[in-house]
């Protein structure tokens, strides 16, 4: 009986895995999209600013609970590309 308990968790956990990292991956490539497409609308100069900021106001609404914490992220990102350890920050 034990066993068979250990069994059912196993495969509990295993499908647990498997939908946290088809959900992780999908994120990954939704975040990696939305960064290339910043990218390209930072080439247009000043004039796709205001495009620049609906994709980061609609990214960031859809993705952090809680703007607070997207804000703090955002400013850690701006800081360390000032430092130049990192490339322009993501959104305007």
């Amino acid at each position: 009986m034990v066993t068979l308990a250990a069994l059912i968790l196993g495969l509990l956990i295993a499908s647990a895995k498997v939908s946290f990292d088809r959900l992780n991956d999908e994120f990954t490539q939704t975040a990696a999209t939305v960064i290339m497409i910043d990218r390209t609308l930072a080439e247009h100069g000043p004039e796709a600013k205001e495009a620049r900021e609906l994709l980061c106001n609609t990214y960031s609404s859809a993705t952090a609970p809680d703007p607070r914490k997207y804000r703090r992220i955002r400013d850690q990102y701006v800081q360390r590309a000032l430092l130049g350890r990192a490339r322009a920050p993501l959104c305007p």
